[in-house]
């Protein structure tokens, strides 16, 4: 407990509890469980895959807040994480929760057995807001009141408690991609992908240039694929294209990335236009 003095007046202000919890004591870290779903069991190197990270909350403390998510280890890159999470309520071993979910996308970025794990830091409390010595300030003083934005009475008489929760440590075999049938032209593309190619016109004359546009559709690591090179032959000269990706979910993991091609016959009689490989 601490006393203020204001403006001739004494506040006896009851002091708040705070206790941090370990939660090496599975009695206590009950409360807050976090896991990470990988539904995959096998990757290989380079290979975007989905995964969700939960965090379980008990409904016994329906005031919480999680602060923030950590990705332990160097094993895997996380890439776009969903802004806001999903939440729902689940029945763990006959208690329920508040369970808040996180899809996002995780990347191996070397081979073998590698181990992924990820932290969450939470604050959680619960017993109802009492009546404090700021709300007088506020009654008596307006909400102008320097000391009426104080936030010392929203833990005044709760149970507050700070965890930091880890998920189990998890195994992930991670294969090297194959060498022995891979293209050339390979540039690191993992998934299932299609293409779409679309000249703008049927017809052209030297000098008159034409738009190609190549549309890579499907799923997959799309920040790693590259322009598909064009097998320009003595026929046709172009330049470097412009590139443009249209996400398909909030994880980026699918969509369609366009490449923009300005193609120039280098004479008369050409009558096809280049072909398009992509791998």
């Amino acid at each position: 407990p601490f006393v203020i003095e204001y403006m001739g007046t004494t506040f006896n202000v009851a002091g708040a509890s705070l206790e941090v919890i370990d939660t090496s004591n599975n009695s206590q870290a009950e409360s807050v469980i976090m896991e990470l779903i990988m539904p995959q069991e096998r990757v290989y190197v380079g290979e975007t895959v989905k995964a969700t990270i939960q965090v379980w909350v008990k409904e016994d403390y329906p005031d919480y807040q999680i602060q923030s998510i950590n990705k332990l280890g160097t094993a895997f890159s996380e890439g776009t994480r969903a802004r806001q999470e999903i939440r729902s309520r689940a029945t763990r071993s006959g208690a329920i929760y508040n369970v808040n979910s996180w899809p996002i996308t995780l990347t191996p970025i070397k081979g073998g057995e590698q181990t992924i794990q990820n932290e969450a830091r939470a604050r959680i409390s619960k017993g109802s807001r009492t009546r404090s010595v700021f709300d007088v300030f506020n009654q008596r003083f307006g909400i102008n009141s320097p000391l009426s934005q104080s936030r010392m009475g929203s833990i005044r008489g709760r149970d507050v408690r700070d965890f930091m929760v880890n998920t189990e440590p998890r195994a992930i075999p991670v294969k090297p991609l194959p060498l022995k049938s891979q293209p050339d032209i390979f540039s690191g593309a993992i998934g299932g992908f299609g293409l779409k190619v679309m000249p703008n016109t049927n017809t052209s004359m030297v000098g008159d240039p034409i738009q190609l546009t190549v549309d890579v559709i499907g799923q997959g690591n799309f920040n790693r694929i590259q322009a598909p090179p064009l097998d320009l032959g003595k026929d046709w000269k172009t330049f470097e294209p412009d590139s443009k990706f249209q996400q398909g979910d909030a994880l980026l993991y699918s969509g369609s990335k366009r490449f923009s091609y300005t193609l120039n016959p280098t004479h008369e009689g050409v009558t096809q236009i280049p072909s398009v490989k992509f791998a």
